[in-house]
């Protein structure tokens, strides 16, 4: 903390002639407390240096210094701001306390998962809530820094004197404290919200299902649709076809994952890669269709194209069918950018 002076103003009074008027102020240090001893006529005489408070106060006291009446209070108070905001500077504060049922809303998951990023109308709730109990919580500490003020005003004086309890932090003081806490800050809420969360139900559009001259599905260029040519089971993608009777067909990526902290700094167009997910082949605008997992395969889409199961186009899985989510738990890698897959 940088060196300053306060106002806490000590006088030495002539007796006779035979020495000069005095006066003295204390001042904090990074390591303790120093009294500058001035004479009027001459300027600084020297400067002492001393571990505590009251050792500055003996050494004035048996030099003949006095604290006098107009200066007493308000000098005081400012040296035991002082002492008290240096403590302040040495901790840390959690502002903000996320409970065990707090928990991100749908379209802040939804934000989150599609990596919009926090200028999204999702995050102004977040970005509120955050403000205000912030602030409350500044406002608790400052008040407690006022009343630890007050309780060292009363113990130098012994409790003497009902004007101790108009003592108040100036403009100045309370401008100080506020920015102290507020940079000691150490919660992370964020984190807090999106453990709460725990696992999301996921929905990735691929596309239209592509068909051939005769009207039939095209295995093969699904394949190469999803990423995968060759390493497809025909088979499975024929079992999900057999159950399937629209004519219009989407594919869909599903998975139930698990967020964390990783989804906070993936780039947008970051490579996601899906362990075993499962595909939906159907019309999710008719609320059809059919899912399978997808043995052995992982796949792999840019961030941007994720949606919720609630946020992607058309009915949802949950609408259509209702399913357990933790037969659709996928492991999900999440690249933090475009070059990290």
């Amino acid at each position: 903390m940088q060196e300053k002076n306060y106002a806490d103003v000590w006088l030495r009074i002539p007796d006779g002639h035979e020495e000069a008027e005095a006066e003295a102020n204390v001042r904090v240090t990074e390591t303790g407390y120093a009294v500058n001893w001035y004479l009027t006529a001459v300027g600084l005489v020297k400067t002492v240096e001393f571990d505590t408070l009251a050792d500055a106060y003996d050494w004035l006291e048996r030099e003949g210094f006095a604290n006098f009446a107009a200066e007493e209070v308000d000098g005081l108070s400012k040296v035991l701001f002082a002492e008290v905001m240096r403590e302040v500077q040495g901790r840390s504060f959690t502002l903000v306390h996320v409970a065990y049922d707090d928990r991100l809303t749908e379209d802040q998951v939804a934000a989150l998962v599609r990596g919009d990023g926090f200028d999204d109308p999702a995050w102004e709730r977040y970005d509120e809530w955050v403000s205000e109990v912030r602030s409350h919580a500044v406002a608790d500490v400052r008040e407690q820094v006022e009343r630890e003020v007050r309780r060292r005003l009363c113990r130098e004086f012994d409790n003497d004197g009902p004007w101790l309890d108009e003592v108040e932090l100036t403009p100045e003081q309370e401008e100080l404290i506020e920015e102290a806490i507020y940079d000691r800050d150490d919660s992370d809420p964020l984190s807090g919200l999106i453990s709460n969360t725990g696992s999301v139900a996921i929905r990735v559009p691929l596309g239209e299902v592509p068909r051939n001259e005769d009207g039939e599905v095209d295995v093969a260029a699904l394949a190469v649709m999803l990423g995968r040519p060759g390493l497809i089971h025909e088979g499975t993608i024929r079992h999900i076809l057999a159950e399937c009777y629209d004519l219009y067909l989407e594919a869909f990526l599903v998975a139930y994952v698990r967020l964390d902290e990783s989804w906070l700094f993936a780039e947008p167009e970051a490579p996601i890669t899906f362990e075993t997910p499962n595909l939906w082949l159907g019309n999710p605008y008719a609320g059809n269709g059919w899912c399978d997992e997808l043995p052995g395969l992982s796949l792999t889409v840019a961030r941007s194209q994720l949606r919720t199961d609630d946020d992607a186009p058309g009915y949802s899985w949950q609408e259509v069918a209702g399913p357990v989510w933790s037969a659709f738990a996928s492991e999900v890698s999440v690249a933090q950018s475009v070059n990290a897959g």
